[in-house]
């Protein structure tokens, strides 16, 4: 057998479309609900080499990773269960090239609209049925064009149901030319995504000239798969290219390539040219360059104070207002490099964060600094900690913030215990009751005599706009 592709969680089913195109229907953990690293349940669209971030715990992976591939379409709290195409069938045309997909928890089958854009898809879904009870296990379609699914589960009962379409018979809709340019446009796309994957598992001298171009597509797909053909060639065929290479993005996708690949002492040549000039200003060619540093401080890359300083140099250049995104792998690297005023400059972004999840990110990077704290800044994070307990999130968001509140603890001096004994101590004690709303008075006491009369009137003079909003 062969990895084709890894990093997800739970993926119960597969399923192909016309054109032979893998797709999944990942599960979410949804007890980290909350937390920075909740992924939810995601659409996915299965390559060759394509890792999708999953990991357990805090090790998952953000979508905007550089070295794996994004959902298609997210879609909340879920079950997912079975997934089929509707090729073949006999529901109306759109119908015919959907996605159906089973959840499980909430007793519905949603459908889902692809649609090509470069070497893979967006995505949009809607509710195509759904019941309570109605935990669908799987679904196909059957010869007579029906969809055909069963449910049970847990001690439930079974049961198998069919679908079928009564309506007329619906010519499918005549594509614009703009659409049949589009369509073309991106199956072009997918043929060269698939002519770059053949490297994925071949050595030939003629990849790295055929990889080298894409690795500076505009398209993360082609992207991603001209860096994994890369990874599979011999380095001293290819890593001498990176010096010369002017293009920002390709030149960071191939400084990816190799410290993916590097040996430890590659991953110190790796960071000095790194180093050799500023950091690119575009979103994805700057996100790779972080995250070339973070996976060589990852893996221990000895880091000499020159080396260091030169590091931070290029770090503090860059612009850290451009995005969430960036300013959290900023305060990683600041935080892992021991920066003198990491803790300055992370504890005011934490500061002026509105989103729990980016604040939950810093105070996790900043409890793993070990250079000098003042008195101060451990008061403004166990005024957090204090203030967090109102948070809320999944099943294990308590038990999170208690661990992330110990790791601290563990941190303090026993002078610095002393002198914050009063809000230590606050952390552990019960929240203040919650304000009780009084109870609204009955008006009346309904029943169905009392409707009776005027059920009538609902047949007339509707408004489905007014019904909708209510």
């Amino acid at each position: 057998w062969t990895v084709m592709a890894g990093g997800l969680r739970n993926q119960v089913d597969l399923a192909f479309d016309a054109d032979g195109e893998m797709f999944t229907w990942d599960a979410d953990m949804e007890w980290d609900v909350g937390l920075p690293w909740y992924r939810p349940t995601r659409v996915n669209h299965i390559v060759s080499g394509g890792d999708y971030g999953w990991r357990w715990g805090t090790a998952k992976w953000p979508p905007y990773y550089q070295d794996s591939l994004p959902a298609n379409l997210e879609t909340g709290l879920g079950s997912p269960t079975g997934l089929v195409f509707g090729t073949g069938c006999q529901f109306p045309h759109p119908y015919q090239q959907a996605l159906f997909m089973a959840d499980w928890q909430h007793g519905r089958i949603l459908a889902v609209t692809l649609k090509p854009e470069g070497a893979s898809y967006s995505a949009e879904d809607h509710l195509f049925a759904e019941g309570g009870p109605l935990n669908v296990c799987d679904m196909t379609f059957g010869p007579d064009g029906a969809l055909y699914f069963i449910t049970g589960g847990r001690r439930s009962q079974s049961g198998l149901y069919r679908v079928r379409y009564r309506g007329p018979a619906e010519p499918a809709a005549t594509p614009s030319a703009e659409e049949l340019a589009a369509d073309k446009s991106a199956s072009q796309s997918r043929q060269l995504r698939h002519q770059l994957e053949k490297y994925h598992t071949a050595v030939d001298v003629a990849a790295v000239d055929a990889l080298w171009p894409h690795l500076g597509s505009e398209d993360r797909w082609l992207r991603s798969a001209a860096r994994v053909g890369l990874e599979n060639q011999p380095l001293d065929q290819w890593t001498h290219r990176i010096g010369a290479e002017r293009d920002p993005l390709r030149r960071a996708t191939a400084m990816l390539a190799w410290m993916r690949v590097a040996t430890a002492a590659d991953g110190l040549i790796i960071l000095q040219e790194w180093c050799r000039s500023s950091l690119p200003t575009t979103d994805d060619a700057l996100l790779t360059c972080l995250r070339v540093a973070s996976i060589a401080l990852a893996r221990e890359t000895p880091v000499t104070n020159d080396l260091r300083s030169s590091l931070l140099e290029r770090i503090i250049e860059v612009d850290a207002s451009k995005s969430t995104t960036v300013r959290r792998e900023i305060a990683e690297l600041l935080i892992a490099l021991s920066a003198n005023d990491a803790l300055d400059r992370v504890l005011s972004w934490l500061a002026k964060s509105s989103s729990q999840e980016d604040q939950i990110h810093y105070v996790h990077a900043v409890i793993r600094y070990e250079g000098k704290w003042t008195l101060p800044q451990r008061r403004q994070v166990l005024t957090w900690f204090q203030e967090a307990r109102s948070l809320t999130g999944g099943h294990l968001f308590p038990a999170v913030l208690g661990q992330m509140h110990n790791d601290f603890v563990a941190t303090l001096s026993e002078a610095e215990r002393t002198e914050l004994a009063m809000q230590l101590t606050a952390f552990t004690e019960p929240l203040p009751a919650a304000e009780t709303v009084p109870t609204r008075p009955v008006v009346q006491r309904w029943t169905l005599a009392d409707i009776a009369p005027h059920l009538n009137r609902a047949a007339s003079h509707r408004n489905w706009d007014s019904a909708q909003q209510a």
